[in-house]
């Protein structure tokens, strides 16, 4: 018998990835990375115990959020019609 933990969905590095690449205006995702894993480590290096704990702290929360977004957002959508 298996147990989840959660049934939370949180974005992972390659999303964010993706999501940066457009606002950047570079050529593929995987360039961003070579921007947010350096930013990663400089932030940490800056103050680690700060720094994670904000970091993961901030992550921690993303699902959250996005699951508070989402029932927000089908609210104001309003209910879907049965049957369709």
């Amino acid at each position: 018998m298996r147990a989840r933990l959660t049934t939370a969905t949180f974005w992972s590095l390659l999303v964010l990835a993706l999501v940066l690449s457009p606002l950047l205006g570079l050529l593929t995702p995987y360039i961003s990375l070579v921007f947010i894993v350096p930013l990663f480590f400089v932030l940490v290096a800056s103050d680690p115990p700060t720094m994670l704990l904000s970091i993961f702290a901030s992550y921690a929360l993303s699902a959250p959020t996005l699951w508070l977004a989402r029932r927000i957002r089908r609210a104001l959508r309003g209910p879907t019609p049965r049957g369709t």
